[in-house]
């Protein structure tokens, strides 16, 4: 699927979608009890759903932005650790590429799962710190997907890496404890 082929109207359907199941998430409080056990909550289960809608739409990107050259860096990475070392020394983004050689290396050369694995990270951090963080963290997706945040970092994957890295290990830096950040 290219999401750069999207019409307007499948845009909009999406951000209704998305949008309609984030809202609804702030309203649910049911628990999941297994075994005399909170599992989860209604609105941390559909909050997932809605964080796991988008991660996927962001790993079937094939067109959009940047999107080719970051996977043309992928594919271009060995796969030995010692012909990794000899090319790490030549780039300055020592961590995405260490990233990228450790997704190729567990999972191949399969672009959809390092797509979603960056995704996810990227979605994921910015999810949390909005559960952690935000008296309602829907609206505060929302708001994320609606600024064109969420198409930024399919564009810009390592500035919305470092972006949900940081967002995650923030309570660190608002504690003042550097040494573990």
């Amino acid at each position: 699927m290219d999401l750069s082929k999207f019409s307007l109207s499948q845009w909009y359907l999406l951000i209704l979608i998305v949008g309609a199941i984030l809202v609804v998430s702030r309203y649910t409080y049911r628990k999941v009890v297994v075994a005399g056990k909170v599992l989860f909550t209604e609105q941390t289960f559909l909050f997932g759903i809605a964080i796991l809608i988008l991660t996927i739409l962001a790993s079937l990107r094939t067109g959009l932005g940047d999107t080719s050259n970051y996977i043309n860096i992928f594919h271009r990475l060995p796969t030995d650790w010692s012909s990794f070392i000899d090319i790490l020394s030549e780039y300055t983004e020592k961590g995405f590429y260490l990233l990228n050689f450790i997704i190729k290396k567990i999972f191949g050369d399969n672009q959809t799962i390092y797509l979603f694995i960056t995704s996810f990270i990227t979605i994921g951090g910015v999810a949390f710190f909005s559960y952690r963080n935000s008296f309602n963290p829907g609206i505060c997706m929302l708001i994320y997907i609606l600024s064109g945040s969420y198409v930024a970092g399919m564009n810009g994957v390592r500035q919305a890496l470092v972006t949900g890295i940081f967002v995650v290990f923030y309570k660190f830096i608002e504690r003042r404890n550097y040494i573990q950040y």
